[in-house]
């Protein structure tokens, strides 16, 4: 969670599809963990670029495993981020997946 802005914005694939706010993304996180027995999350062609302060990334994430209901799950999402730097650090202030 050190990664995200304390007032990060993030649309997600679950509802309530935008979450605000460091507390409602980690929320969605432990959902996530708490639906899966196993899950393997693969970021591919990531991309960076910076500009200042500024900064935005995008990638292809593959996400798979079983859910402890027994489903196998196996599919692909985009994601794209925009960073900014505070007090010498990168955050993610706001996330599209």
């Amino acid at each position: 969670m050190s990664i995200y802005a304390k007032d990060i914005v993030s649309f997600d694939i679950d509802p309530p599809l935008w979450y605000k706010g460091l507390e409602a993304k980690r929320k969605a996180w432990m959902n996530v963990f708490n639906a899966y027995r196993t899950l393997d999350y693969r970021v591919h062609n990531l991309s960076i670029t910076v500009g200042g302060n500024v900064a935005f990334g995008y990638s292809l994430n593959h996400v798979s495993g079983t859910l402890k209901n027994g489903h196998q799950s196996d599919f692909w999402l985009r994601w794209t981020a925009c960073f900014q730097k505070v007090n010498g650090q990168w955050l993610i202030t706001h996330e599209q997946v």
